[in-house]
């Protein structure tokens, strides 16, 4: 098989079983050159995002290409839009060309050689457990100081070149979720190809049922479903979110998580001025949503501290709480009377993610929507919390919970009973490219034609404590835009890690 640009010559040349390809304005044709058949085109849209090429079987109709050629009345065949593997098997037959049409525009000779060869294979699975100590900076939530930002990633590399990235280990220590990747997970891998990922989950899950079904083991499985889901997508040309189905929008309102309690918390004054000059400045920063905290302190105090927020503010600000499981029912409920009188419009997770009737009871008290989910696992646990009538919003974090294959079936469980679907975001910005994938797939629940956020449109957290792992270890890092993240558009999660950044916050177990 061989491949070169269109010309004349080329195509008198007749060679048998061999490929051009042209260039036409937005469009790339590939042609036989033995016949002059157009094989297929792949055409660009306005964004400049190369599609998947359309197939002909029939390849002497080319009906319905864009500039016309063929007759609109005339029926053709159009092949579906295969995965590369099993494009390049169909073929490379004997006597039918390969396509080279699944490659960007540019890359039809690179990626025709890499669709004719052996399937792409994992030859490499690495952990990365990053650290960066806080020090002034410690804040606390209602659970426990946070003295540094850690989280561990996962890298897979394949034989082709290619390398996906995933996270886990973002709540508690990393190392467990390292060891369970290392020593148990990894080795099952090697050699797998890695366009299967949801097999994969399906098969990693089976084998640790019996003592991983939560914990260290699904933050793993997590951890490694991500970096499949973005070597997939790497290898495609195409985003990841593009692979989950379609993305509804390009873009999703953010709001800003802060509002935690500083060292001062003890200074009542001290603490409250701290509080509004940092409510403010997420405002002046173009945030139209803030999360704050409560359950540190008595719910008295915890309500002034509320109250003074929504002064601070003002009334066009939505506001949500979370407590970080510190109540149990009857507390709940006392502070959720707060937060009705300003105007909250989620409380998460009021009582301990094990207490179901506690969240139905503090859910079926209060008028606020009942948000959780961050501490739960896989699709099982949230069919007890969704199934069991505890929350208004499901919070699945896609580093704990399963990843994208998991987060697919949650959404889809909670979509059944009318629960928005809005994942809880920690961790590096390797987390918030995952999220805002995932989020850019979750229709508007339910459907308006002009969908309102936190009301039916999911909106992203951006946490805004320091966190150097999310705001320096990639190349490409987020910012606010009118008050939206940007959903990626590149290839897989469609982000860099900086190799330079990633080494200065790596250690050890």
């Amino acid at each position: 098989m061989t491949m070169e640009p269109c010309t004349s010559s080329s195509k008198a040349s007749h060679r048998a079983n061999s490929i051009c390809f042209g260039l036409d304005g937005a469009t790339t044709y590939f042609t036989d050159m033995p016949t002059g058949r157009i094989l297929a085109y792949a055409s660009d849209v306005d964004t400049g995002q190369a599609h998947s090429p359309r197939l002909f079987a029939d390849s002497a109709d080319h009906s319905g290409l864009p500039d016309g050629r063929g007759s609109s009345g005339t029926s053709r065949r159009q092949a579906d839009r295969l995965p590369r593997a099993q494009v390049s098997r169909a073929s490379t037959s004997p006597g039918s060309p390969t396509d080279p049409a699944l490659a960007p525009r540019g890359m039809a000779c690179r990626s025709a050689s890499r669709l004719e060869g052996p399937s792409v294979k994992i030859t490499e699975i690495s952990t990365h457990i990053l650290r960066v100590p806080l020090g002034d900076r410690t804040f606390y939530s209602s659970q426990a100081a946070f003295p540094e930002r850690n989280s561990l990633l996962v890298r897979i590399r394949t034989d082709d070149g290619l390398e996906g990235w995933g996270e886990g280990g973002q709540y508690g220590p990393p190392s467990p979720v390292a060891a369970v990747i290392d020593d148990v997970l990894a080795p099952r891998l090697i050699g797998r190809t890695p366009d299967q990922p949801v097999r994969i989950w399906e098969e990693l899950y089976s084998f640790s049922r019996d003592f991983g079904r939560q914990g260290p083991y699904i933050e793993a499985i997590s951890a490694l479903d991500i970096a499949l889901w973005d070597l997939w997508g790497q290898s495609l040309d195409r985003p990841v979110h593009a692979l989950l189905g379609g993305a509804f929008r390009d873009r999703l309102p953010a709001y800003a998580t802060g509002g935690y309690y500083g060292e001062n918390f003890r200074d009542r004054t001290a603490m409250l001025e701290e509080l509004k000059a940092q409510t403010a400045t997420y405002v002046d920063s173009g945030f139209g949503i803030l999360k704050m905290k409560v359950g540190l302190l008595p719910i008295a105090l915890d309500a002034e501290r509320v109250t003074t927020v929504r002064r601070t503010v003002g009334p066009d600000v939505d506001l949500l709480v979370d407590a970080n499981h510190a109540y149990n029912t009857a507390t709940a409920i006392r502070m959720g009377r707060a937060l009705e009188e300003n105007g909250i419009l989620w409380f998460e997770e009021p009582v301990v993610p094990e207490d179901r009737a506690g969240y139905r009871a503090v859910r079926e008290a209060l008028s606020v929507p009942i948000a959780g989910g961050e501490a739960e696992y896989t699709r099982y646990g949230f069919r007890e919390l969704i199934g069991g009538g505890c929350v208004d919003i499901a919070q699945p974090d896609l580093c704990v919970s399963g990843g994208f294959s998991e987060f697919q079936k949650i959404q889809a469980l909670a979509s059944t009973y009318g629960v928005l679907t809005v994942p809880h975001v920690w961790g590096s910005g390797i987390a918030l490219a995952a999220a805002l994938h995932a989020l850019a797939t979750v229709p508007a629940t339910p459907h308006t034609y002009a969908p309102v956020p936190l009301q039916n449109l999911p909106v992203v957290e951006y946490d805004r404590t320091h966190n150097p792992l999310r705001d320096e270890l990639l190349v490409e890092n987020f910012a606010l835009t009118d008050g939206d993240l940007l959903v990626p558009q590149g290839p897989g999660l469609g982000v860099t890690i900086d190799e330079e950044v990633l080494q200065r916050y790596e250690t050890t177990r």
